[in-house]
């Protein structure tokens, strides 16, 4: 390792134990972070890798005892969901190869049209797309995005067979008027 104008230049694979006066200690491989402000640190479970930033995991968490202010998903993000077209296109950094996806600014404007701050909500993001440009670019959290868009389908498909089971109701009543009519015809 080689030490110069602040800087540290590692030369071979380095392990290194991470430890302060809250934890046992944490031991990896470190990873280089852009930020003088927070730590970073990744994990390997055995299946999963995950990562932390100041000591807490950053990806999708699922259990209750992490989450608060439980509400039913109001019908205006589903009414803006169903507006989103899925398109293909190509980006930038992906070697000519087509992605899907919905556009960010296309999110942004039809969350705005219901009323609905998209800067409010994990569905949409800013990251720096380049370490040598500051400009801040969009991107979709497709995860809150899937779920949004699975929810409209269920809610859209109970709807339908709601409607499915009054004609059924509806053609089951005239089918019995009318056997009631050919027999009260018939006597």
């Amino acid at each position: 390792m080689d030490i110069s104008d602040g800087d540290i230049w590692i030369k071979q694979p380095l392990f290194v134990t991470l430890t302060n006066d809250t934890t046992e200690g944490y031991k990896g491989y470190p990873i280089i972070g852009t930020s003088n402000s927070h730590r970073y640190f990744v994990d390997w479970t055995g299946s999963d890798l995950t990562f932390y930033v100041d000591g807490s995991y950053v990806g999708a968490l699922s259990d209750k005892r992490l989450k608060t202010d439980f509400k039913k998903v109001d019908d205006k993000f589903l009414q803006a969901i169903e507006e989103l077209e899925i398109q293909q296109f190509k980006i930038a950094n992906r070697n000519g190869l087509i992605s899907f996806g919905i556009i960010a600014q296309d999110l942004i404007e039809v969350f705005e049209k219901y009323g609905l701050n998209p800067k409010d909500y994990e569905i949409l993001g800013e990251v720096q797309y380049s370490l040598e440009d500051n400009t801040m670019y969009y991107k979709i959290e497709y995860t809150q995005y899937l779920i949004l868009k699975q929810l409209a389908k269920d809610r859209k498909i109970k709807s339908l067979e709601e409607k499915d089971k009054q004609k059924d109701d509806l053609i089951q009543s005239m089918i019995e008027r009318i056997e009631r009519l050919e027999k009260n015809k018939n006597e």
